[in-house]
């Protein structure tokens, strides 16, 4: 029985082990770059992962339950029953009662032994049956696909005009009585450079939240040339980026983290290449010792602050997004590495990206056009 077993409860539990680190992974990422995979509609990527990974752990986990209860009540009946076949080739040899009283002891015995063993099988069985409703609905539940996962029904907003807000209101309490925002109006031409400047706790982030679609107005209106965007978001998601203070990295290579919640295959390697040199990171990566391809640790621990902010550029330009919005994106910088970064940002093309830059600095919001 341990020749049976022993090499597949081995593989079961290097694979519990893997998996298990990476549910955690996947589950730390999915918290951490919530907005990122809203914006770029990769619910149903990281649902993949996960579910995946998920019945791996499930399966490795339920096999080995079943390998440890298995060999003891098959090793009792089979040695009790072997008792029993003994006993009955052999009951020719005696002649009274009072000789056959012991066999029917044993076999007595032999059956208060094998009878709790049948009942540890039945009570498994009926768990199993028990379970069985909630596995699977659960199980329908993952199978279903997501709302919104169908990247081919998304067709995205055309924006070559303008983003118009018109009297837009905002309010986290479901009874308005504290308005983060109220009547706000503002025109956003294609190609602009819009900086917005505030205190904190003054709104910006939010406004920013309400222009990408993360939020829903209170009241009031967001239009893209014309059309509103409050039942479209997914297809205003195809448009938009957003490069935060905090950037979100994964756990991967250089290449997929720019190619966020691509599949490696799928991954067009000179479209990252182009949108690293146009953000400045061209040349870190390529000095690097297995360059595109180089992993850069848990969070990006392994590169600095600016080059993270270089990578989110990345990212944004990869997905040729048309509007990208740097909300207190160079923050935790440096002087030096700030104004580099600011460089950067002001120095992408005007006919394929409107900016929007959110700071409470008014030095590094000189060069917007409002």
């Amino acid at each position: 029985v341990i020749l049976i077993f022993k090499k597949r409860i081995f593989l079961n539990g290097f694979i519990v082990s893997t998996e298990q680190s990476t549910n955690i992974k996947i589950a730390r990422e999915t918290f951490n770059g919530f907005r990122d995979i809203l914006i770029n509609n990769y619910q149903n990527f990281y649902n993949n992962l996960f579910s995946k990974s998920y019945s791996k752990l499930i399966r490795g986990n339920e096999e080995n339950r079943f390998f440890f209860s298995a060999p003891r009540p098959i090793i009792e009946t089979f040695l009790l029953a072997s008792i029993g076949i003994i006993i009955s080739l052999n009951s020719d040899n005696y002649s009274s009662l009072e000789k056959l009283l012991p066999i029917i002891a044993v076999i007595t015995v032999a059956s208060q032994r094998i009878l709790p063993i049948l009942n540890q099988l039945y009570a498994g069985h009926m768990a199993n049956v028990d379970a069985t409703p909630a596995t699977n609905f659960i199980l329908n539940f993952l199978s279903k696909p997501l709302i919104f996962s169908n990247r081919k029904k998304i067709k995205p907003i055309k924006f070559k005009d303008k983003i118009s807000l018109k009297n837009v209101s905002f309010s986290y309490s479901s009874t308005n009585e504290v308005m983060i925002l109220k009547d706000i109006n503002l025109d956003i031409k294609s190609g602009s450079r819009i900086g917005i400047m505030g205190n904190s706790g003054s709104g910006k982030s939010t406004l920013a939240d309400l222009i990408l679609g993360l939020l829903s107005p209170t009241s009031g209106n967001i239009l893209v040339d014309g059309k509103s965007i409050t039942n479209k978001k997914q297809d205003w998601y195809a448009n938009v980026a957003s490069v935060p203070q905090n950037i979100f990295i994964t756990e991967q290579s250089i290449a997929e983290n720019i190619a966020f919640g691509k599949k490696k295959n799928k991954i067009k390697l000179s479209e990252v290449k182009d949108a690293a040199k146009k953000a400045q990171i061209a040349d870190f990566i390529e000095s690097r010792k297995n360059k595109y391809y180089n992993l850069i640790g848990e969070k990006g621990l392994k590169i600095s602050s600016g080059q993270k902010q270089r990578l989110a550029i990345a990212r944004a330009l990869y997905k040729k997004s048309k509007l990208i919005i740097f909300d207190e994106a160079t923050n935790s910088l440096d002087v030096d590495a700030e104004k580099n970064i600011l460089k950067t940002i002001f120095s992408l093309d005007k006919k394929n990206h409107t900016l929007i830059l959110i700071s409470h600095k008014l030095s590094n919001l000189t060069k917007c056009d409002k």
